[in-house]
């Protein structure tokens, strides 16, 4: 039986993957694998890989279980979705049998590190309240909480002769990616 990719966990530009038996980078059952026995590939999203080989390789001492640093250039949106596969006769079982270069169960997602921004911002005709559309939804903590309170937003006024009786919203609701103030 080929060896194959049984699982993927990730944190970050950083993978875990398990493979189904002990691996090697020779076909007669020996030698560790390395990162050069790993190709990366991305899609989506707005951040590239520096190189189609991880940056970094840790090895379990079953040689079954290795950790993969992938080297990002930019700024995730979450959306980057990585591909590991191994290289042609790079990585082999005890037996000798090659592990194909398409497997399954070998992506993960890069982490969402940009904030939210205003897409629109419109104010109602009688000047008392204001709705701001975010690009995506948003949250009130980094555990997706969805608790928000009106301290969490500040009014400022320049210019002109109009003035603000609170810097403080009275009220505020959130549906999804509308905030209103």
């Amino acid at each position: 039986v080929i060896p194959y990719i049984e699982s993927i966990t990730s944190s970050s530009n950083t993978a875990i993957i398990t493979f189904s038996e002990a691996v090697f980078n020779t076909s007669s059952g020996t030698g560790s694998l390395e990162t050069s026995d790993f190709e990366l590939t991305i899609s989506g999203g707005t951040a590239t890989l520096n190189s189609s080989t991880p940056s970094l390789i840790a090895v379990s001492s079953d040689n079954k279980t290795f950790t993969l640093t992938a080297s990002v250039n930019g700024t995730s949106d979450g959306s980057e979705e990585i591909t590991i596969n191994p290289v042609s006769a790079s990585i082999f079982d005890s037996a000798g049998n090659e592990a194909s270069t398409s497997q399954s169960n070998n992506t993960f997602y890069l982490p969402d590190l940009l904030g939210p921004t205003f897409s629109t911002l419109v104010i109602n005709t009688d000047n008392d309240e204001l709705t701001l559309t975010f690009n995506e939804n948003v949250y009130s903590d980094s555990s997706l909480g969805t608790t928000f309170t009106t301290d969490m937003f500040s009014y400022s006024i320049s210019g002109g002769v109009a003035t603000l009786t609170s810097t403080e919203p009275s009220s505020i609701s959130v549906s999804g990616s509308i905030v209103t103030l």
